[in-house]
């Protein structure tokens, strides 16, 4: 499968966001490992924002949520 730079990025932006398209849920069926790391890196994304939301709320900022 050749896959060019755009499509690497966009697929990432779509991971971090969490929608992705009928190609990206096609290269992850194909692709375990893929699927195994990129659920890895949601969930790491929602930890560190879950973080920032309660880092922000002890210093008496406005949370993310």
């Amino acid at each position: 499968m050749k896959l060019d730079e755009n499509f690497l990025s966009n697929f990432l932006r779509r991971v971090k966001d969490g929608v992705i398209d009928s190609a990206g849920k096609k290269m992850l069926k194909d692709n375990p490992e893929l699927a195994q790391k990129t659920k890895e890196i949601r969930q790491a994304n929602r930890d560190y924002e879950d973080y920032l939301d309660k880092f922000a709320k002890k210093y008496g900022m406005k949370g993310l949520k």
